[in-house]
């Protein structure tokens, strides 16, 4: 059955890219020329949109893809046996970045109990071992050393984050943790976004900025987490964290659709959600902090 375009991200730049990983759901290609630190990824409606991904109704055997060619009007694979063009008309192009005025700040009482709820689901359902857990008490009298000294490493970063020295915070933190993704970086990723998402709706550039900071000193020679940094720094996210920050300011939305756009983040690999989602609940509840130095 042929492969169908669905959608893709509004961030892909045109170019040759070479195959560089295959998963279950997604297939990365790096740029040809090695000046892009991120991934083109095509992937399946499991994995979503987002501002670099090409998604397809599906992902026939792709061990002979050898190619990617984005031009203007299309997107080529190729591999020694076919080539197949996936026209962009026939898809959506998903816009990543907030919309505005469907994300408002207009009740921090709202946007606090929002937060709560998201520590509570955070408590009960995250991986031993994984940051939500380990910023939560009842799992501290089981630790091993190696988590006690990662919780300890975890706390003095975070102390460090969110003080003058931010970045001696992020320098801490960066690359920590098990995971294709360090877990330290996905937290920082969620507090990145989480100050982006505060400065924007509250029209507070500088906690923005500082977001955008923290994102660009997340990047490293590992293009997966590479390829995330560089979108959060631009205010751009996969459709997973977009829902789930637009549920957090949209006053209509209720605690059924919030708990439905957190369990799409918290659900992405073994602990990368609930690591991300740790940081921006973090991020959100200490924005007040970084302010107050501005």
């Amino acid at each position: 059955m042929a492969m169908e375009l669905l959608s893709y991200g509004d961030s892909l730049p045109c170019g040759q890219y070479y195959k560089q990983s295959t998963f279950e759901q997604v297939i990365n290609f790096a740029p040809t020329d090695g000046g892009g630190d991120y991934l083109a990824s095509i992937v399946t409606a499991t994995v979503g949109d987002g501002p670099l991904h090409v998604m397809v109704d599906h992902l026939p055997d792709s061990s002979q893809w050898d190619w990617l060619r984005v031009d203007k009007n299309s997107f080529v694979v190729v591999s020694d046996l076919e080539v197949i063009v996936l026209n962009k008309g026939q898809g959506d192009c998903y816009h990543s970045q907030l919309d505005w005025p469907e994300v408002e700040l207009n009740s921090t009482t709202m946007l606090e109990q929002r937060i709560k709820l998201l520590t509570t689901w955070l408590a009960l359902g995250s991986q031993p071992g994984g940051i939500a857990s380990l910023l939560h008490s009842r799992w501290r009298p089981a630790m091993d050393s190696f988590n006690r000294a990662f919780y300890q490493q975890l706390q003095e970063g975070i102390d460090y984050l969110f003080s003058e020295e931010w970045s001696k915070g992020a320098k801490m933190l960066k690359g920590i943790g098990p995971g294709l993704t360090p877990a330290g970086d996905d937290f920082l990723l969620g507090v990145a976004s989480a100050s982006y998402l505060m400065g924007w709706a509250m029209g507070r550039e500088f906690l923005s900025q500082r977001g955008a900071e923290i994102a660009c000193l997340v990047r490293s020679n590992n293009l997966v987490v590479d390829s995330m940094a560089g979108m959060v720094a631009q205010g751009r996210f996969t459709y997973p964290v977009k829902s789930l920050l637009t549920e957090l300011l949209n006053h209509k939305s209720t605690p059924e659709q919030l708990k439905s756009a957190y369990n799409l983040v918290n659900n992405f690999g073994q602990s990368s959600g609930s690591d991300f989602l740790s940081g921006l609940v973090l991020g959100i509840e200490r924005s007040e902090q970084w302010l107050s130095m501005a």
